[in-house]
């Protein structure tokens, strides 16, 4: 009887572990794969008869966090700039495990800076506020992604 327990047990256990690699396996692909996005689906800001006040507009981001990084600068254009891991990032943070190869992109669309969680792991937060859509930066504006943390400006 006990044999037939121990063989039982070594199944089990033989199963457990394919499963727990089939899950880590899973998790490293869903974080490497890179899916195409394309331009045209960038969403806009406003329309643009709607007029943006100098003092409201963002044209760059300044990182606040980490100390090795503070003071950098990304600046902002109607071209998505990509932020993540990812050395094809314009602000790359490669050893932040907490950030996605491809984390956030930032543009401008109308005047207006924004921001969109490019379905990260860890997402994106914009004044401690987590965002499920693309979102409009205003100056001062604090933007966290894993231990990334910047600030929007003028």
């Amino acid at each position: 009887m006990t044999d037939q327990l121990l063989g039982v047990l070594k199944i089990a256990f033989l199963v457990l572990l394919y499963a727990f690699f089939a899950r880590v396996l899973w998790a490293v692909w869903s974080e490497v794969r890179v899916p195409a996005l394309p331009q045209a689906s960038l969403p806009t800001a406003p329309p643009a008869d709607a007029k943006v006040p100098r003092r409201q507009r963002v044209t760059e981001l300044r990182v606040v966090s980490p100390k090795e990084l503070k003071g950098t600068r990304l600046e902002i254009s109607p071209t998505p700039r990509l932020i993540g891991r990812s050395t094809e990032a314009d602000l790359s943070i490669a050893d932040d495990t907490f950030l996605s190869s491809r984390h956030a992109r930032v543009w401008i669309a109308n005047g207006q800076a924004m921001i969109e969680d490019l379905q990260s792991t860890n997402g994106t937060a914009v004044n401690e506020q987590p965002i499920a859509s693309p979102t409009v930066l205003r100056p001062g504006d604090r933007i966290a992604m894993g231990h990334l943390v910047v600030e929007a400006e003028r």
